[in-house]
């Protein structure tokens, strides 16, 4: 095979390879910086490499395909089982509705008894009359005249009816407008958990990328911690996380404060944006790519003045998980401090504390990390 000529040691071929962490820079290497570099790495010439690889490939293929339809299976049996649940909840609320009807009817069923029985009740006033003016026994006559003040009012010598029906209407007008209340409540709780359904927060999984960051700024943990080694409170201080949030859905993913040293901010960004600040924060002027709150309690918008740079958000410092859901439908994104409360919410829904999400470009979970020993895991895990 051809071989590249090595940029160090004229008359030499890139014939090796370095797999040690180290070499990122210089995985190709001929034999000559082999022993001047790497005499303790692990190295291979590439020819063996690559039939180390193509064997490995021909005695794992099968069992990759098998893994891969493996989890084919186990999706499409969770679809369905997930199926059967959506399922069940529908005879649910069928038997629920039959059972909310059957209770109705007999409510107003009781109410139009009670009516009957009240009217049943009332002696008619020419019966009353007549057995006031032809009284043998004086309870029986003391119940009659009770019976008659129940109907009739006396003032300035005049008798008047009272409006007992009036007063009944009222009062069946009041128990049905509660019941109705009642209902509406339910289908409101209803429609709420519907939505909410349809809207369910998705725990992605995001990793700090080794791409996209500065080198004063190494990822570790599976790369999901990331921590600033110099002092850059006038430069590169972003670090991304990848993939990119989807866009549509709602995403929840949070920040744990490992160490403190000078200052943290949590939050999304626009990628390129950032990428062609040089990974810089440049707040003070509207378009810097990012959304974020900082440990300061203050908030930073791309777009909007009157939340950039504003003391409107809440603190947080080591140990605390900031939770963050991102809803792109509403374009919203959501801060909380787990376990607290304490909210932050951005959105662009009216009557609101507003803050534009930018949906059209594609966002990314990123921290800021200003001080040296600034550090912070991110969880994809999370429950606020």
């Amino acid at each position: 095979m051809n071989y590249f000529p090595c940029p160090i040691h004229n008359g030499h071929v890139l014939s090796i390879i370095c797999t040690d962490k180290s070499c990122n820079e210089t995985v190709l290497i001929c034999p000559l910086c082999e022993h001047a570099d790497h005499q303790n790495h692990q190295t291979l010439p590439i020819k063996i490499m690559l039939q180390l690889v193509e064997t490995a490939h021909n005695n794992t293929g099968e069992q990759n395909y098998n893994s891969i339809f493996d989890v084919s299976l186990f999706l499409d049996r969770q679809h369905n089982e997930c199926l059967r649940t959506v399922q069940k909840f529908i005879e649910a609320l069928e038997n629920t509705s039959k059972q909310l009807i059957k209770k109705l009817d007999t409510y107003y069923l009781d109410l139009k008894n009670q009516l009957k029985a009240f009217a049943s009740s009332k002696i008619p006033i020419h019966y009353l009359l007549d057995s006031v003016s032809s009284y043998t026994d004086f309870q029986q006559y003391k119940k009659n005249i009770q019976q008659i003040l129940q109907q009739f009012v006396f003032s300035n010598g005049i008798a008047s009816r009272q409006s007992i029906d009036s007063a009944i209407m009222n009062a069946c007008k009041i128990q049905v407008g509660q019941l109705n209340d009642q209902l509406i409540d339910l289908q409101n709780e209803l429609d709420v958990k519907v939505e909410n359904l349809g809207n369910f927060a998705i725990n992605f999984i995001f990793i700090f990328s080794r791409n996209l960051r500065v080198p004063t700024l190494p990822i570790s943990g599976q790369n999901l911690i990331a921590e600033q080694k110099t002092s850059e409170s006038n430069g590169q201080r972003f670090t991304i996380c990848e993939p990119c949030i989807p866009k549509n859905g709602v995403f929840k993913f949070g920040f744990k404060v490992i160490k403190y040293a000078g200052w943290i901010g949590v939050g999304v960004c626009h990628r390129e944006v950032i990428v062609s600040a040089n990974y810089k924060f440049n707040y003070t002027n509207i378009g810097h790519g990012s959304y974020l709150i900082s440990n300061n309690a203050y908030s930073w918008s791309h777009l909007q003045k009157d939340l950039n740079s504003a003391h409107k958000s809440f603190d947080f410092g080591v140990g605390d998980i900031i939770v963050i859901e991102v809803d792109i439908p509403k374009k919203k994104i959501t801060w909380q401090k787990k376990k607290t409360e304490i909210k932050f919410v951005i959105t662009n829904i009216k009557q609101q504390q507003t803050m534009n999400l930018d949906t059209s470009q594609d966002l990314y979970p990123c921290a800021n990390l200003c001080s040296p020993g600034d550090t912070v895991e991110i969880i994809n895990k999370v429950e606020a």
